[in-house]
């Protein structure tokens, strides 16, 4: 049964999902860097050569490597799309909201970030 979450409840699950989208972001930055740093460009593919930088280049792009993985991370963090879900109290039915707040049941969508379930 779904039920309301009291103020301290959503506050608690905002910072729980604030906090897992800080670290998706920075792992976003990572992967985002070392690709950067390690990987050509394809010119590599036209060269036959291989896509991995020789040890002897990868210093100098470490500084731009590190700048770009943390502006993915930081995009990746303020503008990573979320669809925020919906569930009626009545029926149970869950959903991605839209422009239609009432269940054919009767009911009222809710935001379920609002909700818990309770047995």
């Amino acid at each position: 049964m779904w039920v309301k979450r009291t103020e301290e409840e959503i506050a608690a699950a905002q910072a729980r999902v604030n906090r897992s989208r800080r670290y998706e972001a920075v792992a976003v930055g990572i992967v985002v860097a070392v690709l950067l740093t390690v990987l050509r460009d394809k010119s590599w593919i036209l060269g036959h050569t291989s896509p991995f930088v020789p040890l002897e280049e990868m210093p100098p792009r470490i500084p731009f490597s590190i700048i770009s993985g943390f502006f993915g991370g930081w995009l990746f963090y303020h503008f990573r799309p979320h669809q925020k879900t919906v569930v009626c109290p009545k029926c149970e039915k869950v959903k991605v909201e839209e422009s239609v707040p009432e269940c054919t049941c009767g009911g009222h969508f809710e935001n379920i970030e609002t909700m818990k379930w309770v047995r």
